[in-house]
Formats: structure tokens, C-alpha cells, sequence
């Protein structure tokens, strides 16, 4: 059987990284070497989307395991996971973005 998944794609800020989306991990490209330079592990999911921040310090990725992972762009360290789905974590970010715009 053919298993075929969504492919997303972001390039961060400066333009010197892609990161592309695996199943279940991130693949970072250096545009400058043309080739793959990290692969970011961690979720059990598939990863919907991937993202860099707008000062290209730090790459999100979500997936279907529920979780929201972030690794710096300069170290490929992951330094954050969280559970979307556990309990009370989606309630608390709501009232974090209300109160934090």
C-alpha cells in the first residue's frame, strides 16, 4: 500500500533554512550547501504544519499526536513540547492569549 502525506514546507526569515516536513519529523535544509543539515525527532504523530519565528530563532511544528514541538534554528535543540490535548492546556492558552495579545 502507498502511504502518502501531506508536504509542508517554511523558510525562515533570512532565507538561509527551509524546514520540510516528514511524517513525523522536520527535515532542515541549508539553501546555501544545498543539502539537509538537522532532522528534527519527537512526535509520535504525523506533523501537520511547520513554522519558523519571525525572528528565525525558533522552528513549531504541531502534529497529530496532539503536541506542539519548538527547537532552536541555530543549535537544532528542542526546548519545548507540549500536550494540545491535555487537560486544562487548551483553556489555559486561550486565557494566555487574552490576556497576553
Amino acid at each position: 500500500m502507498l502511504r502518502c502525506f501531506p508536504i509542508g514546507a517554511a523558510f525562515s526569515p533570512d532565507g538561509r533554512l527551509v524546514a520540510s516536513q516528514r511524517e513525523n519529523s522536520i527535515s532542515l535544509w541549508s539553501l546555501a550547501l544545498g543539502q539537509e543539515v538537522a532532522v528534527l525527532k519527537g512526535h509520535a504523530g504525523t506533523i501537520n504544519g511547520v513554522a519558523f519565528s519571525p525572528d528565525g530563532n525558533l522552528v513549531a511544528s504541531a502534529a497529530s499526536d496532539g503536541t506542539v514541538r519548538l527547537w532552536r534554528a541555530a543549535s537544532f535543540a528542542e526546548i519545548e513540547g507540549r500536550a494540545a490535548g491535555a487537560a486544562g492546556g487548551r483553556s489555559r492558552g486561550r486565557e494566555h492569549l487574552e490576556e497576553h495579545p
